[in-house]
This record gives C-alpha cells, structure tokens and sequence, in this order.
C-alpha cells in the first residue's frame, strides 16, 4: 500500500536551520545512539562529540586493552564493559536493550553526524509509520559517497515504494555505519543476528526488516563521515580474525536465506592467492587470504564463529 505519512517532513536542504532549540532537543531525547568499540581509543571521541545535546549515548566496549572505555566514560557516555569480545551484533543488541527510548541510532566508533542529521533522521521516522531503519548520506574521509544502499542479500525482498518526500528514498540495505532504528521493530525481531561475530549483520538486519514488512530508508540531508577500518589498528593477526568472519558470516547468512553460498572454489582461489603475496611478502595479504580459507572452512565444519572468537584472535601473531 501507500506509505503513511503524519506530520511535515524536513525540506531535503538545510533541515536543522529551521528547528527551534527546543524542538531540536525534543526529537534528540528519543532517541540513545549505541557505539561498540574494541580497541577504539583514536576515535571514539570525536563520534561521541559529534552527537547533538540531549542524546545519551551507552558505548559497549568489548574487551578493549587500550583507553576507549575511560575516554567514552570522560565524555559523559554509559559504558558496559564486556569481559570478553562478543562480535559486533551481540554488543549492540546489548545496548539497545538496555535503552529505553523509542528510536536507537547505531554508530561506528569511526563515524560521526553532521549538525542536523539525527534530528532529520528521528522526523522521517515519526513521519512515516513504516520506516524501521533510516540511515544518512554517508561520505569517506576524501568527501566521496559511501555508494552502497543495496546487497545481494537484500535484493531479493525490496519492494520500491514511491510518494515520498523530495530528498527521501526506499532503499533495499541500511549500512550498519550509522543506522536509526525503530525500537518496536527490533524488539519484534529481536536485534542483530547473536551468532554472527562480525560482518553482514546489517545485510541480516536488514532483510528481515523488509519481510516483515518495514521500510528503509534513506535520508539525502542527513550526512554522516564514515573513515571506515580505522576502528582498530590493522595488523596481520586481526586482518587474518577478521577475514576468517568475513567468510564464515557470509556462508552463514546465505544460508540462512537459501542463496548460493561459497565453497571449495574460495578455498582454492584463496590458497592461491595466499601463495602468491607469500612469494612477495606481503604478510598482510597472506593474512587475509588465510582467514577466508579456514573462515569457509570452519563453517563447512560446523564451527561456531562465537565459540571460536579468542582463539582467532591469538593466530597467526
């Protein structure tokens, strides 16, 4: 059917300039922006300083050996402190769990909002009753757009359904960078996907939302800066933990939805390719390339990538 729509949704251009102060601090407390970090003292501080007044933010650290838990407590956040590292999903299911707003704005430690970007976000969501996830215009470091509003996984569900508001669209993914959230819906489905350690979680979050009947949507005026992989340090060790999550999470969510899924053909072009950044020393890429090897195969084997989450972080030092 058409969308419902109550209410006045912002003009596309320079939304927040035309919000009173109170009005602007009305939509911000209801909403509770959730942050994981691991090892994420570089930027957690600038993404807690780009939220507007009056959003309260609960960061969920897991396990961090370094300072992200004492600067996001310094900066006025909740921090929940985990005594092991669960993986992204589990960690923001924890979080929003223990808010209790009706919207939860999920954050990349290594993302930060523009003035006026929640607040556009929270009115296309009390705008339109459909809209479970919202997620901003996001750009890299160098300006340019962070262009992915679809997935393979998704596709296969979106329905594109017009009649909206200049400078707002139905897109089919909502890229866990930064992602506002309806609290019902995810309560009616249950969060983030707790068998998945890391990757695709937005993918699962995603499509689920869709066949249930939600929307996502995308809002042109609200902008975000997302640096990507600078959350935590790279080094070979963690490229290999989370190449092996890469892997095994996509064998598992495509599963999940009855889609092709890899096999024995990545084993093989990953070995391949591993041998040959061997040859040239290049130990990043061999890290890399050996994680998608026993990622494919772990889950082949039945490995649970939450069982296995200490282990990976200790190989190949």
């Amino acid at each position: 059917g058409e969308p419902q729509t109550t209410g006045i949704l912002p003009h596309p251009v320079g939304f927040a300039d035309h919000l009173l102060p109170r009005e602007k601090e009305e939509r911000n407390l209801k909403t509770t922006a959730i942050l994981v970090t691991y090892n994420s003292a570089a930027v957690i501080g600038a993404a807690l300083a780009s939220l507007p007044a009056g959003v309260h933010a609960i960061v969920v650290d897991n396990a961090s050996t370094d300072d992200s838990a004492a600067i996001a407590e310094a900066a006025g956040a909740t921090v929940i402190r985990r005594a092991v590292n669960a993986g992204f999903g589990v960690a923001n299911n924890e979080g929003w769990r223990a808010a209790s707003t009706p919207y939860v704005l999920f954050q990349n430690p290594d993302a930060r909002l523009r003035d006026g970007a929640l607040e556009a976000l929270v009115a296309t969501a009390e705008a339109i009753a459909q809209a479970d996830l919202i997620v901003p215009t996001l750009l890299k470091e160098n300006g340019s757009l962070f262009r992915k509003q679809s997935s393979p996984i998704c596709d296969p569900v979106f329905k594109p359904q017009g009649n909206l508001p200049e400078g707002i669209r139905t897109i089919s993914f909502a890229s866990g960078a930064v992602i506002l959230a309806r609290r019902s819906r995810l309560e009616a489905l249950g969060g983030f996907d707790p068998d998945i350690f890391l990757y695709f979680e937005d993918d699962d979050l995603s499509r689920r939302v869709l066949a249930a009947g939600g929307r996502i949507l995308h809002v042109e005026a609200a902008i975000a800066e997302h640096t990507g992989n600078v959350s935590t340090p790279l080094t070979p060790a963690l490229a290999y933990m989370k190449h092996w999550h890469l892997a095994w999470s996509e064998r598992h969510i495509k599963g999940k939805f009855q889609l092709a899924r890899p096999g024995y053909w990545r084993v093989v072009e990953s070995v391949l390719k591993m041998l040959w950044a061997k040859l040239w020393r290049d130990r990043m890429e061999e890290a890399k390339q050996w994680g998608l090897v026993n990622g494919t195969l772990g889950h082949m084997r039945g490995l649970k990538a939450q069982d296995i989450r200490d282990t990976l972080q200790m190989e190949r030092q």
